[in-house]
């Protein structure tokens, strides 16, 4: 079976999901749309594969695998937002967080390096 994509004009975002980019709605716009939370999370899709996916959705000519909310969210991945596919059930789009990863283990490193430099060369 697959999943429906709504297409809405008042998607805020886009966010990549390999080489397809899926329009969405951000946290924020949800937070303002919904300010009770009174929308479920059916599924989720992005992120490395986490096991058999439940569904698929259809974005224009592309089948996206959708698999159980939270399986693949953790650090490595955070919700970047969603999208419509019935009346208050969205799939969640997940963003990768290795960007900030790597930008902290250089930080890290570059501080590691500094005081490597001030113990042995100052």
């Amino acid at each position: 079976m697959s999943l429906n994509f709504l297409p809405r004009e008042n998607y805020d975002i886009s966010i990549n999901v390999g080489k397809i980019s899926v329009p969405c709605y951000s946290m924020d716009r949800m937070n303002a749309i919904y300010k009770k939370k009174g929308f479920s999370v059916i599924g989720e899709i992005g992120g490395k594969s986490a096991g058999k996916p439940k569904d698929t959705i259809s974005i224009g000519t592309n089948e996206i695998p959708v698999h159980e909310p939270r399986i693949k969210k953790g650090i490595l991945y955070k919700y970047g937002g969603y999208v419509a596919v019935d009346k208050d059930k969205y799939i969640a789009v997940l963003e990768s967080r290795m960007p900030v990863f790597i930008m902290l283990m250089m930080v890290f490193a570059g501080l590691v390096a500094y005081a490597f430099a001030l113990t042995y060369f100052i």
